[in-house]
């Protein structure tokens, strides 16, 4: 996939990095500041974009994986608990929905 600029690297590479981390630890870091290392990237366009400047590629990833944490999070698919943020499984989503209808009935 080919970006535009920057930021939508940076977007797209965090939603990889969040996906991972819930499918293989469960959980993620609460206020860690998230590194990588670019070299690491592909070599092609969009590789070479993150590496022409890797601070600011490192600091809109950062930013963006705050942001997508902070949304799920206000949206009720993750929880907050001992420094790591957890998705809930379906069952618990399936209860807090059962719970919300119930009490609106």
């Amino acid at each position: 996939m080919e970006f535009n600029n920057l930021t939508e690297l940076a977007k797209a590479v965090s939603m990889d990095i969040l996906r991972d981390e819930f499918i293989k630890n469960k959980k993620f870091p609460i206020d860690e500041y998230f590194s990588l290392d670019t070299s690491l990237l592909p070599d092609d366009k969009s590789g070479d974009m993150a590496r022409e400047d890797p601070d600011e590629f490192i600091r809109l990833l950062n930013n963006s994986l705050k942001k997508r944490l902070n949304y799920l999070y206000e949206e009720g698919f993750l929880d907050k608990k001992k420094g790591y943020y957890r998705m809930y499984t379906s069952k618990e989503l399936e209860k807090q929905i059962n719970e919300i209808s119930h009490d609106n009935d």
